[in-house]
């Protein structure tokens, strides 16, 4: 028993002593439980709301928070703010490591979409990715930015905000013009250096903050100048239009412009002023006041201010004054220019004016009106406010007078031009007691008026000069003021004469004025007396060797003896050609030959072609010398016919297409003229001209033929007179004696008639194809020719006079046979077939041909007659005589 109770007890208290691991089990969980709980409170991350205008694109748990591109936490909760339904709140849980960064006050907060403008591409990558929100810190440093407060609250953005701690040079400009875009370029000499970063109200004022890049900031100092680019810049005058615009993003959206004047200048300011355009960076900060009576529909956008023809300022204002009835423009000039406007400064306005007494400032068309101004002294005093004038400052000068007929188109202000540059304008017009001449007073101003003297002399310039001849077309134009109003052109005709005249005579146009200077150069007038004007008028040519000596001045009837008197003017250097011999004759200028196949045209300038003219000749210089004004009688072309041709008469059956000047020829050379054509007794009698020179040639028996253009089987004769037209041939005859008076031969004579040689007949039954001038051959070498053709005296034959070379005389002897050449033989035997003819001309054309026999006989003269045989026997082909 005992042993049993021992072994009880022992095994209970073994059991007690290991029963307390059992709880090690739960603690162990439990720890593990506390330490997961404890291990997820640390990673939840922090929870912040921002709020924004829409909540378009954001997702929860999708829409990451973002900074340089690493995620700091996510969209968690989205929903309506409740204190503005406008609104939405976006939860966002913030990464634990982050959210001592991210809950800071200052903290901006952008939802970045995909945007594109004119002057901004961003977020292209959430096309993809979807929309996500960028955080931009407060500060630049983590050290700083954890030095702001805690804060778990942020209003959200729908723009990048200005400062992203970017490296550059942050400036801000102040302006009137608020125009300009977010991002929009900042330009130095046309290129980007910048962007526009923000824009913002800073009182009445715009205020833009730019960001120029870390590698531009050395261009900015104290000295820069920014102005406002439009995009696109027009400049328009008479001389044409210029636009230019610096790129597209400045063409649609604007931009700015900087330059800097000074490089060693101060550092760069914090704040500079925004001028409206780069001209407006020069002008004086001045304002200066112009009174005027009216605004002259001045327009201060569009109205500028000029010194001499230099836009140097601008209107910034312009205001009516109802009290005193009377505009007020404020006026800022050039700093280079403001001490122009002083006490002896002039302003006057410049508007285009089109009337009829007067036409000015046409300039002014396409700018406008605007604002000009001079001063009689640049150093004297500053001033601030000025009259504004009608009428622009008078000027300082030489006063003359000068005297016209007829005002034309001059009105007071009509500019005077020396070398085609305005030198001085007239003053006042008036009428001279007389009531028949105009009095112009006119001024020269001081600093031309070294230019006038004695010797000047005026003429009305109309602005358009133009001259038309055979050199071709001539057009010289003025300035466009002065085609459209017309003025008057100075010319000096010695530079060095005295300067004492005070009154002048004004003319009419350059043509009147180009007369009186060729008058006054000095010269001789004479009188021509002719039967009538013909083609002259007042400005017609006097020539001597086709050089202009001088022209008519003028002409009038004479009723007494039915006469035109002509008044010549001949200048200085050609009157002393004029004594008692010099003869006047009229002229047409106009010069045609032709010799076919060439055609000479020589013709004078065309003002004499058209209006005609004189020529004068003076036969001989040593004749007594004549007085200015004597008379002349115009020179008779009869006198000239007279002096170097004779006459003689040509009777003919019909005209034959003669006329007046047909050609009268000589071995082809013209030696006269057909002078006159008339019908008389029933026949045409042409009177002809021969020159003196070939009186010889005028014999008894002298034939006389006309010569025509001929085409036939022997080729194309004469074809000069296809165009010429027909022409009277001449051949002299060898008997003595003259004679005036011929018969016109219907035919022309052979070629040798006349000549000396060996003439004999053949009689045969008929001619054939034979007809003058066919050829007589000897071993088909020619000889001679036909002379003449008629029948026999009993009409049974046909007598032909053969006209033989007298070297080839010896050939023909009383046995000769004479045959026509012109016949073919054929022989035909096995061996082929044998043509035979003289010469290919003679088998179309004929000829004669002549054999003479091995016995020859005497030679034969002058008559001998022989028989014409129709073909040669084949035996006279053989002889062979030896004819010495």
């Amino acid at each position: 028993m005992p042993d049993h109770k021992e072994e009880y007890t022992h095994a209970i208290e073994k059991g007690r002593g290991t029963l307390w691991l059992m709880w090690l089990i739960p603690i162990f969980a439990i720890l593990m439980a506390g330490g997961l709980l404890y291990k997820h409170y640390l990673n939840k991350g922090v929870e912040i709301v921002v709020t924004f205008d829409d909540g378009k694109g954001i997702e929860v748990d999708k829409t990451p928070l973002i900074f340089q591109g690493i995620q700091l936490g996510k969209v968690t909760g989205v929903h309506i703010d409740t204190g503005d339904i406008n609104k939405i709140v976006a939860t966002i849980t913030v990464n634990p490591d982050a959210a001592p960064y991210v809950t800071r006050d200052g903290n901006k907060f952008v939802k970045v979409e995909p945007k594109i403008t004119l002057t901004e591409i961003s977020g292209l990558d959430t096309i993809l990715n979807g929309v996500y929100i960028e955080i931009f810190p407060a500060a630049p440093t983590k050290e700083k930015l954890l030095k702001q407060p805690i804060r778990t609250h942020f209003e959200g953005l729908d723009h990048f905000p200005p400062k992203r701690f970017e490296k550059g040079l942050y400036l801000t400009l102040l302006s009137e013009d608020g125009s300009l875009s977010l991002n929009g370029p900042v330009l130095y000499k046309h290129f980007v250096v910048g962007h526009i970063v923000d824009k913002n109200f800073a009182g009445d004022k715009i205020k833009y903050t730019l960001l120029i890049e870390e590698r531009f900031r050395h261009l900015v100092n104290a000295s820069s100048k920014f102005w406002q680019l439009s995009g696109i810049e027009v400049k328009a005058s008479l001389a044409g239009v210029k636009v230019r615009f610096d790129s597209l993003a400045t063409l649609l959206a604007g931009g700015i412009a900087f330059d800097t004047i000074d490089s060693q200048a101060a550092p760069p300011k914090k704040s500079y002023k925004l001028y409206p355009s780069k001209f407006d960076t020069h002008l004086d900060d001045t304002l200066i006041t112009i009174v005027a009576d009216k605004a002259y529909h001045l327009d201060p956008a569009f109205s500028n201010v000029v010194y001499k023809g230099f836009n140097v300022g601008k209107i910034v204002d312009s205001q009516y004054d109802t009290d005193k009835h009377q505009t007020i423009f404020t006026v800022r000039i050039s700093k280079k220019f403001i001490h122009l406007a002083n006490e002896k400064a002039w302003f006057w306005i410049v508007k285009p004016v089109v009337g009829i007494r007067q036409i000015k400032g046409l300039d002014a068309i396409v700018s406008g009106p605007y604002i000009a101004f001079d001063t009689a002294d640049i150093q004297a005093k500053r001033r601030t406010r000025f009259i504004l004038h009608d009428q622009p400052m008078p000027r300082k000068g030489r006063h003359i007078h000068l005297e016209a007929k007829l005002a034309e188109s001059l009105k007071p202000g009509t500019a005077i031009f020396y070398k085609d540059i305005p030198i001085g304008e007239i003053t006042s017009i008036d009428l001279k007691p007389n009531h028949k001449t105009l009095d112009i007073d006119a001024l020269i101003y001081d600093r031309y008026k070294q230019f006038l003297n004695d010797s000047s002399m005026f003429y009305v310039k109309s602005g358009i000069e133009a001259q038309l001849s055979l050199q071709g077309f001539y057009i010289d134009t003025s300035s466009l003021e002065a085609m459209v109003v017309g003025g008057i052109s100075m010319v000096t005709l010695e530079p060095h004469a005295p300067s004492q005249k005070k009154r002048f005579f004004l003319y009419r146009n350059y043509k009147a004025f180009k007369k009186a200077r060729y008058l006054a150069a000095g010269g001789a007038f004479y009188h021509i007396l002719m039967p009538q004007l013909g083609a002259l008028e007042i400005g017609s040519p006097i020539l001597y060797k086709r050089m202009k000596a001088g022209e008519v001045i003028n002409y009038r009837y004479l009723p007494d003896s039915d006469t035109i008197d002509v008044v010549v003017f001949i200048a200085k250097d050609f009157k002393r050609r004029i004594n008692a011999s010099t003869r006047f004759e009229n002229i047409s200028d106009i010069e045609l030959k032709m010799n076919f196949p060439d055609l000479s045209l020589k013709m004078g300038p065309v003002k004499n072609l058209l209006n005609g003219g004189l020529l004068f000749t003076t036969p001989d210089p040593e004749a007594p010398k004549v007085a200015s004004g004597h008379r002349f009688k115009l020179f008779d072309e009869t006198l000239r016919t007279t002096m170097h041709y004779i006459r003689f008469d040509l009777w003919m059956n019909g005209g034959h297409g003669l006329k007046k000047g047909s050609r009268l020829l000589y071995k082809g050379l013209p030696v006269g003229h057909v002078e006159t054509m008339a019908l008389m007794n029933n026949m045409v009698k042409a009177t002809l001209l021969l020159d003196k020179r070939y009186t010889h040639l005028l014999k008894p028996d002298t034939l006389f033929w006309l010569e025509t253009f001929q085409m036939d089987l022997e080729g194309v004769r004469n074809v000069a007179n296809a165009i010429t037209g027909p022409a009277v041939v001449m051949t002299p005859g060898n008997q003595p004696g003259e004679k005036r008076s011929f018969l016109l031969s219907s035919a022309p004579p052979p070629p040798t008639y006349g000549k000396p040689g060996l003439r004999v007949v053949v009689k045969g039954d008929r001619c054939g194809s034979l007809h003058v001038g066919s050829p007589v051959f000897y071993r088909q070498i020619p000889i001679g020719s036909v002379e003449s053709l008629a029948l026999g005296q009993d009409a049974t034959s046909v007598d032909m006079t053969l006209y033989i070379e007298p070297r080839y005389a010896r050939l023909v002897r009383e046995t000769s046979k004479f045959y026509i050449a012109g016949a073919i033989g054929v022989d035909v035997s096995l061996l082929g077939v044998k043509i035979r003819t003289e010469t290919l001309k003679t088998m179309i054309a004929g000829g004669i041909g002549l054999v003479t026999p091995d016995q020859p006989g005497q030679t034969v003269t002058d008559g001998h007659t022989f028989k014409l045989y129709g073909k040669p026997e084949a035996s006279w082909l053989a002889w062979k005589p030896h004819l010495l």
